[in-house]
């Protein structure tokens, strides 16, 4: 059996890949999302942090922390999941809290906010920054673990999880059959289909 893994989004195209599978008798092929890649590479039951977890931790620290711009707003209703939106679009992004001074007041709020979950997250679950520094530690054991490696459908890729596919390309081969036309020159694998031709702005 030789293993090799599809990166799909969303959970119809994760369960429409398994249900492929399954119909090929394709018992090699892992499915999984970018995420649960890096969980499996991070290893040590390592897994990523959701929604459910995330959202009961962020309203404690806005009832613990005092900040300097959401200060006056923390308690309305809905912040919690207002703040855990604005968080996991500044992770997405790959902008860094932990390099002193923050740009914006309301960075540094959020980077005391990403500091409180860090030190409160069950063992085992991690951040997206966390996860993905964790897997790139283990990125030798790609071949093993993850084997020639295939996007299937993704419209993009984050900021935050390029360096992994960068440090997969050195060791497994990589594929992805990219739709739209975003402009995908920092992929170092191998785009499928008709090439792509960025518009103009």
């Amino acid at each position: 059996m030789k293993r090799h893994t599809v990166v799909v989004e969303g959970n119809l195209a994760f369960r429409m890949q398994r249900v492929v599978a399954a119909q090929a008798g394709d018992h090699g092929l892992d499915v999984t999302t970018v995420p649960l890649l890096a969980a499996r590479l991070a290893g040590g039951f390592s897994r990523p942090a959701d929604h459910a977890t995330l959202v009961p931790i962020v309203a404690r620290a806005l009832a613990e922390v005092t900040f300097a711009e959401i200060e006056k707003v923390k308690a309305r209703p809905g912040m919690a999941r207002a703040v855990l939106s604005s968080l996991e679009r500044v992770w997405a992004a790959d902008i860094p809290f932990d390099i002193p001074p923050y740009p914006s007041a309301r960075l540094s709020d959020l980077g005391r906010i990403e500091a409180y979950l860090r030190e409160h997250l069950p063992t085992g679950i991690l951040l997206p920054r966390d996860l993905r520094d964790r897997a790139l530690e283990r990125i030798a054991h790609a071949r093993v673990v993850v084997g020639p490696l295939h996007l299937h459908r993704l419209v993009s890729v984050d900021p935050l999880w390029r360096p992994l596919i960068e440090a997969l390309a050195s060791l497994v081969e990589l594929t992805w059959d990219a739709p739209g036309t975003r402009d995908r020159k920092w992929f170092p694998g191998t785009v499928l289909g008709a090439a792509l031709h960025p518009p103009s702005i």
